[in-house]
């Protein structure tokens, strides 16, 4: 009987291990899902550059009178890869929660943060849109000055989401620590590229090429692994 008691016992936990394991892939896939999304935010972006002329509001009021769709589309890009982001945050809190939770209640602050900054931004393009259409070139041209201007400071936030992410993974017994000290290196990326924006307007972006690796890693981890499965050896229980 003792016997018998035992091995149902270790089923149980067996089945419970699996349970969580299952739970916890599926929260990490949903993460992955909503990460995917979220890396055609840099397309909005591209779309709406080639828009922009420096220094010149009536060469830029042309390119956007002349391409309206385009620039409406990149706005509707940004606000559904932002609610990607929002998503991505909650599954990856209710899957880190437990592991720290100080740490992921950081993380999600930071998304936060991230998300109501950029879709406030959209708001300041839309309005220079319709200063556009009504002629005011010079208000219009200042108003994507100054939606330009405000992508830095989202960045940092971009960036520092990552660090209690990572920091989480490497401190999770069921995360990838390679992925996690990625991060924290994807990280510095985005928060090296916004300084340099501010102190020498005009740097290279090859600092951004860094953060793009940690996160590609991260949704191919995701997407495919999910979370590590249990350790399926289990030492023999004493029978005595």
């Amino acid at each position: 009987m003792h016997y018998f008691g035992k091995l149902i016992q270790f089923r149980r936990t067996d089945m419970d291990e699996l349970t969580i394991y299952k739970n916890r892939r599926r929260k990490a896939r949903l993460a992955g899902t909503g990460y995917l999304i979220l890396a055609f935010a840099a397309l909005p972006d591209i779309l709406r550059k080639r828009l922009f002329i420096p220094n010149d509001p009536v060469a830029t009021s042309n390119n956007i009178l002349a391409n309206l769709s385009i620039l409406r589309l990149s706005i509707l890009g940004d606000i559904v890869t932002e609610i990607s982001f929002l998503f991505l945050a909650l599954c990856l809190y209710s899957l880190l929660k437990d592991v720290r939770r100080s740490a992921s209640q950081a993380m999600l602050s930071m998304v936060l943060i991230a998300v109501t900054m950029t879709v406030f931004n959209t708001g300041i393009e839309i309005a220079a849109i319709n200063l556009f259409q009504s002629t005011d070139q010079l208000h219009g041209f200042l108003l994507l000055e100054v939606f330009q201007t405000l992508s830095i400071p989202a960045t940092f936030f971009f960036g520092l989401w990552m660090l209690p992410f990572g920091y989480v993974c490497i401190k999770s017994d069921f995360m990838s620590k390679f992925v996690g000290f990625i991060l924290l290196i994807g990280s510095c990326g985005y928060v090296i590229h916004a300084v340099f924006q501010i102190m020498s307007p005009g740097t290279s972006e090859h600092f951004l090429f860094i953060s793009v690796i940690a996160e590609v890693t991260t949704i191919i981890w995701l997407l495919i692994f999910g979370v590590k499965q249990p350790c399926e050896n289990r030492k023999k229980f004493n029978t005595k």
